[in-house]
């Protein structure tokens, strides 16, 4: 597939939280959760930003790279706002939660997930990285 300059703008899945580049560890996202808690990580939709069309489909998967145990992440369909990073309103997409379950004893660790989904051109993937913090209930 060929690649138009203005296509090369178009976000695949956006974060509500700063991405990392690579070499660049202050710009990850540090999140802590304590056993039972959720918290919403990514916002996922492919949009044409000259027309706000949205060509997005589905999420195929969620693939955990790297992970402290006891952390899960889910995907929750619905229509996702495509602010900051578009003015198109409320677009098909969906939300990328984590979850801490069955957390023990404090653990720290990085989390690296890739998101792979369909839009109408096809097969996507993002790669998010963040830092995670899991506490038991008590202390």
């Amino acid at each position: 597939m060929k690649w138009l300059p203005i296509q090369m703008w178009m976000l695949a899945v956006i974060l509500c939280a700063a991405v990392a580049a690579p070499g660049f560890a202050d710009d990850i996202r540090e999140i802590t959760l304590i056993e039972g808690e959720s918290i919403d990580l990514a916002r996922v939709f492919w949009i044409n930003y000259k027309t706000c069309q949205s060509s997005f489909i589905r999420v195929e998967g969620i693939d955990v790279l790297e992970s402290p145990p006891g952390l899960s992440l889910s995907i929750r369909d619905e229509q996702v706002d495509t602010a900051p990073y578009a003015n198109c309103g409320k677009k098909p997409g969906g939300t990328i939660v984590a979850t801490a379950r069955g957390i023990q004893e404090k653990e720290s660790g990085p989390l690296v997930f890739r998101v792979r989904y369909q839009t109408q051109s096809g097969l996507e993937q993002s790669t998010h990285r963040f830092v995670i913090n899991l506490y038991p209930k008590k202390l």
